[in-house]
């Protein structure tokens, strides 16, 4: 069995309802595809090292 890894950044300005939302979205799609998520990490709002998109930071969680 392959193990992939998935690195989602939602833009700051989300309220955390949205980020859970994000978060369940793609749960779902991944086990739409015969996928299995084994876990999560949520590392919670971090700064970027440049912005992307006028942006300095961002949620990051990974499946």
């Amino acid at each position: 069995m392959n193990y992939y890894e998935h690195t989602v950044i939602a833009k700051q300005n989300l309220s955390q309802k949205d980020v859970d939302a994000i978060e369940t979205k793609y749960q779902e799609i991944i086990n739409k595809n015969s996928g299995k998520v084994l876990k999560i990490e949520k590392w919670g709002l971090l700064n970027f090292k440049r912005k992307i998109k006028n942006y300095t930071k961002g949620y990051f969680f990974t499946f």
